[in-house]
C-alpha cells in the first residue's frame, strides 16, 4: 500500500500529473493509464518552461487506474506498476500489482 498526493482540478477532479526524463545515465518517468493499461486523454498537457525531467500532462484519474513508475541508473531499470485503490480529498492510496527489477518481473 502506498499513499500518494493528488492535485484537484478546477472542476474538483482527482488528478495525477505524467512526468519523466531523463540523461545518459539515468531516468525516471510517471506515466497514468487506464484500468487495462489504455492509453487515457490529457486534461492538460504543458508547452512552456522547463518540461526536461518535469511534469509534461495532467490527468484526471479513478479508481481502478494504473501509475506506472520507471526508472534506471546505469541501465539498471526498475518498474513498478501500481493500481488506484481509493481517492481520498488530497490523497490516492495504491496497491503494487507488478514489480520488475534486478532483470525479473515478480511473480
Amino acid at each position: 500500500m502506498k499513499k500518494i498526493e493528488i492535485e484537484r482540478t478546477k472542476k474538483g477532479f482527482p488528478a495525477l500529473w505524467e512526468s519523466g526524463g531523463g540523461y545518459s545515465n539515468t531516468g525516471e518517468a510517471t506515466i497514468i493509464a487506464g484500468p487495462n493499461g489504455e492509453k487515457k486523454a490529457p486534461l492538460y498537457i504543458r508547452q512552456r518552461g522547463p518540461l526536461a525531467c518535469a511534469r509534461h500532462a495532467l490527468f484526471v484519474v479513478h479508481e481502478g487506474d494504473m501509475v506506472i513508475e520507471a526508472n534506471h541508473h546505469r541501465k539498471d531499470f526498475e518498474i513498478r506498476i501500481w493500481r488506484i485503490d481509493q481517492i481520498l480529498k488530497e490523497e490516492a492510496r495504491l496497491t503494487l500489482i507488478y514489480e520488475y527489477s534486478r532483470g525479473e518481473w515478480d511473480a
